[in-house]
């Protein structure tokens, strides 16, 4: 990879966009690959639980990665219009 695009948003942004986009998914009983679909106990609670898995993670990967990618070429979008700015950029 030439450089690698790390959309850091908040928590305050990305978890309401992921409880919403799991409950829409349960609701609607979309399809996710291999026509598989949600199930309550995996968005929700439970081992794989994936708003488990995002809650747990977040943190994490705050703390390591700006050290395991530094010598990397990086970019480093933290807020919606610092994303905007970016793709606004690529626009042709």
């Amino acid at each position: 990879a030439d450089l690698i695009i790390w959309l850091d948003l908040p928590l305050r942004i990305w978890l309401p966009r992921l409880l919403r986009r799991t409950w829409r998914r349960l609701r609607g009983r979309e399809a996710l690959w291999n026509d598989n679909r949600e199930s309550l106990s995996d968005a929700f609670w439970g081992r794989d639980s994936l708003v488990g898995f995002a809650l747990r993670t977040d943190f994490r990967r705050r703390r390591e990665w700006p050290d395991e990618l530094g010598r990397l070429p990086i970019v480093r979008l933290r807020t919606p219009g610092e994303v905007a700015r970016f793709l606004d950029r690529l626009s042709p």
